[in-house]
Order: structure tokens, then C-alpha cells, then sequence
């Protein structure tokens, strides 16, 4: 049976409502040598790279999934919110998973994300996720799952074919209210749904909304800043 997730808006406050800065803005600050470097004796050089959440673009659903594991393989859980382009909260999971690697934790996140937008006919889906590995396995549809997971694979499989599907990849830093809901999935004893954001993360959902960004501590090499 298909698990539905109710579609309950929570509109933010006018003020919320549209991303406040842009990756022009980003390129400025850059310019104007906002973004530091960090030197270390004997060390390389590091860099303060600025981390921007994106909305979805009209009529596309956004899902930040991410799970946790403590111990890898450990107790964990995976977790995923959605949102709408007007950076709306339509809602959120978290499941406890019992003792798994970090692997299979990022994996159902991904998976569930698509089993409920599916149910829910969200079939415009941007999949963001901290994992490299599982965003380009998916990117690539070639998947090597877990073998308790070659089934799952192959219903999510047949439900992306009649679905439009973005995947990419966001650094840990930009994914924040994943973060934290996959840790607060370690404390449910089975699937938990919200229909309004909980309190540990209305913070972080108003704070992405305004397009605030967050900070990475990073390589000089790397770019001063990325949008996910």
C-alpha cells in the first residue's frame, strides 16, 4: 500500500518568501574578498565557501533526503522534506531502520522521497542529497544496491520511469533540515510524518527560504560557492 504523505502547506511569512540572495550577490562578496582565506603554518590553504539552498522551479517538488548511522554500520535512520517552489513546506519523513551502513540509510532516503511523491503525483521531483555516491548512481541509473534493497530498486525504478526526476548532489552544510530529522528518526519506533514542520527545523526552513547561506570550511582549490 502506497504511504501518503498528507499535502498540508505552510506557507511562510511574506518576508520568506523569496530567496533574498543571489548567486550574483554570492560572486560580488567573492570580489570584494568577503570570502577569506585561512592560512596555517606547515598547512594548506583553506577557504570559507558559502553553501546556498535553491527552491524548485514552478510546478516541481524539491526533496532534501539525507540518513544517519551511528557507527557504519549502526543504529540509523533516513529522513526526507519537501518543498514547493513558493518554498512552501509540504511535508516531511523520518524512519528508523534498525543496524545499517551509512550507505543503505542514504539509499532509502532517496527511495522513500520517491515512493511518496509518487503517491502523492509529484511527479516533478528534484532529489537533493549529500551523498556523491548515491546522487551520481542515480543520476546514471545504475544502482548497485544492498541485496535486501534489489527489490525496493526495481519498484522505485518502474515509478521514476513515469516520473520527471532531477537528482544533485548538495554538501552537508546546505542540507541542514535532512540533518536534522534523520537524527530525530533515530528516536521514532517506526515511520513518522509531518504535515506542519516541526519545531527543530522551522528555523532552518526560514533561513533556507531567505536564501541565507550556510559555511564550508574548504580547499582553496574549490569554488567560493555553491547553489544545491
Amino acid at each position: 500500500m502506497a504511504i501518503l504523505l498528507p499535502i498540508v502547506g505552510f506557507p511562510l511569512n511574506e518576508s520568506f518568501a523569496s530567496p533574498v540572495v543571489s548567486s550574483g550577490l554570492i560572486k560580488e562578496l567573492d570580489k570584494r574578498n568577503d570570502l577569506h582565506d585561512i592560512q596555517s603554518e606547515g598547512k594548506s590553504s583553506k577557504t570559507i565557501r558559502l553553501v546556498v539552498w535553491q527552491p524548485p522551479l514552478p510546478y516541481w517538488v524539491k526533496v532534501n533526503t539525507d540518513g544517519a548511522s551511528k557507527g557504519n554500520p549502526g543504529l540509523s535512520a533516513c529522513e526526507g522534506v519537501f518543498i514547493a517552489s513558493a518554498c512552501e513546506f509540504l511535508g516531511a519523513f523520518a524512519v528508523p531502520l534498525g543496524t545499517q551502513c551509512a550507505y543503505y540509510t542514504e539509499l532509502m532516503g532517496v527511495f522513500m522521497a520517491v515512493h511518496i511523491a509518487h503517491a502523492n503525483n509529484w511527479r516533478r521531483l528534484w532529489i537533493g542529497s549529500d551523498s556523491s555516491i548515491v546522487v551520481q548512481a542515480i543520476q546514471r541509473t545504475k544502482l548497485d544496491p544492498p541485496e535486501a534493497l534489489e527489490p525496493v530498486w526495481k519498484n522505485i525504478q518502474r515509478k521514476m520511469d513515469s516520473m520527471n526526476i532531477r537528482c544533485s548532489h548538495i554538501y552537508r552544510e546546505g542540507n541542514r533540515m535532512a540533518d536534522k530529522l534523520a537524527n530525530l528518526g533515530l528516536k521514532y519506533p517506526s515511520l513518522h510524518m509531518w504535515g506542519i514542520p516541526p519545531e527543530e527545523i522551522q528555523e532552518l526552513l526560514k533561513h533556507d527560504a531567505c536564501g541565507l547561506p550556510n559555511y564550508r570550511i574548504c580547499k582553496s582549490r574549490e569554488r567560493h560557492f555553491h547553489c544545491g
